[in-house]
Order: C-alpha cells, then structure tokens, then sequence
C-alpha cells in the first residue's frame, strides 16, 4: 500500500474486489469492517456523501457477514485454537468500539438488515492482517 494511500482508495478497491473475487475477498473485508479500528467507519462516511450503486448488493453481503463475526466461537475441528484464541480478542476488542451497533447502522444505510448468527462462519475463522488507524498502516493482533 503507498503511502499516499486514502480512505477513499481503499474503500474503492474494497468494492472492486467484492465485485470480481469472490468469497476469499468478501472474508477479508467483512473481517475490516469487524475488527479494523476505522474502516467500517470509512465506509459510512463514504455513504453519506455518495450511496453506492455498482456493488451494492456485494456490499451489503461483506456488511452481513461483519455482523456474523460476533457470533459465538465455532468447536474445533473447524478452526485451529490458536485461530480461535486471535478471533476472542478481536471480537472482544471490537465490542468495546460498539462495532455491532456501527455494522447495524451501515446496514440501516444500505438499505438492509442485521441477520442473526448462534456461531461465526467457519471461513471467518481465518484471522486476515487487519488495516490499522491510517491506510496503509497494519494493525498487530
């Protein structure tokens, strides 16, 4: 990432990458918009200013899947326990932000609701490194 890197950029390559690949992408940035510090934030500053249209419904679904990352913690074997261990501290992290209460109003402004998850999905379960509080800047843990 340069170091000219804006938020903008990213939340433009965001939508690129929900558009054209696939389920591997849509884990990475529904895991942004969960953990990261800022991007969920990013992303509905962006949407005031300009609603999205190309991508929306690819957005929506990244925006879900965040929200499902605070479900309760999967059983081995579908996850590793140091995995599981990493995925209990971002979670906990992430609810002291009331990130829940930001992916619920990011939803309200796509025009979607939250759905209920008993457990995070398994392929969430893969910790990906997260952006930190400027782009370009990667977060530890």
């Amino acid at each position: 990432m340069s170091e000219k890197a804006t938020w903008d950029g990213l939340v433009d390559r965001m939508l690129q990458e929900l558009a054209h690949d696939g389920p591997r992408a849509e884990s990475y940035w529904a895991q942004q918009m969960a953990f990261g510090p800022v991007f969920v934030h990013a992303v509905g500053l962006r949407l005031r200013r300009e609603p999205v249209g190309f991508g929306g419904e690819a957005l929506v679904r990244c925006a879900q899947l965040a929200r499902a990352a605070f479900g309760s913690l999967p059983e081995p074997p579908a996850c590793d326990p140091t995995g599981l261990r990493m995925l209990a501290a971002r979670q906990a992290r992430a609810l002291g932000w009331r990130r829940r209460a930001a992916l619920d109003r990011l939803l309200q402004r796509l025009g979607a609701r939250a759905t209920e998850h008993s457990e995070v999905p398994a392929r969430l379960t893969r910790c990906h490194e997260l952006i930190g509080f400027r782009p370009g800047e990667r977060l530890a843990g």
